[in-house]
């Protein structure tokens, strides 16, 4: 019997990278997953699951996000798992970064969390029981050359998990979030050799991590093994931070 064996999760961001690697080890350990992806289910719709339902939203819209919310609580019920996972990029130096830049990104990353989080707490609630996951990022620990916009919005969601702990734990209800550094993802696959070398040089285990890494951790603060967990933050980087 899988760790997840029974519960009902939801996870934004589901299509690709992390999200796509938290969606297939959920499913692995038994859970009934709930995919939001924004435009493109990419892989997922190749995926034959029957614990797999495909959701399309758009965080940063909250007609959108209501409306989606309600079509998973109609087909699920209340979850017993929220992965907040979606997120963006658009990277700048501070002096040049344009309004919309840094509108985006911490509407994507930042206010979609909130958004989606106020749908689904209620219900939560109600039961008295549940796990949250934000999926935050070294970066709004430790800061980077032009992610001002990507770091300010991963580390209000550090202060938001902290704060919605400390708000749910009377309902049973855990918040915690996952603070990786850099992982093969899109991202670091699009890195000029040299570029992605220098980064390596720099993480004391001299490698990127993989999104089943990130996606293992996940499952451990969402299952029973974690019920005495919440508010914290868990970096996964390799040593990047030390």
């Amino acid at each position: 019997m899988g760790r997840l064996e029974g519960k009902r999760a939801v996870v934004t961001g589901a299509a690709g990278g992390i999200g796509l690697a938290v969606t297939r080890e959920f499913l692995r350990e038994g859970a009934e997953v709930a995919a939001v992806c924004r435009r493109s289910a990419g892989p997922l719709e190749h995926m034959a699951s029957k614990g797999l339902h495909l959701f399309f939203m758009d965080v940063t819209d909250m007609q959108s996000v209501k409306e989606e919310a309600a079509g998973i609580l109609d087909m699920l019920g209340a979850p017993d798992i929220l992965v907040n996972n979606a997120g963006i990029t658009a990277p700048a130096l501070f002096v040049s970064m344009e309004e919309d830049a840094w509108d985006q990104v911490l509407k994507t990353d930042l206010y979609g969390p909130w958004a989606v989080t106020r749908q689904f707490l209620p219900a939560m609630a109600g039961k008295g029981s549940g796990s949250i996951v934000n999926m935050s990022s070294v970066n709004g620990l430790l800061g980077s050359t032009g992610q001002a916009n990507y770091c300010a919005a991963k580390a209000g969601l550090l202060g938001m998990t902290r704060a919605l702990a400390k708000e749910t734990a009377s309902w049973n209800i855990r918040v915690n979030a996952v603070a990786p550094g850099y992982i093969e993802t899109e991202m670091t696959a699009s890195l000029a050799k040299r570029q992605a070398d220098k980064l390596r040089s720099q993480i004391p285990m001299r490698r990127f991590g993989t999104p089943e890494e990130v996606a293992g951790l996940t499952v451990f603060l969402a299952s029973d093994e974690a019920s005495y967990i919440t508010g914290q933050t868990f970096v996964i980087d390799g040593g990047l931070s030390i």
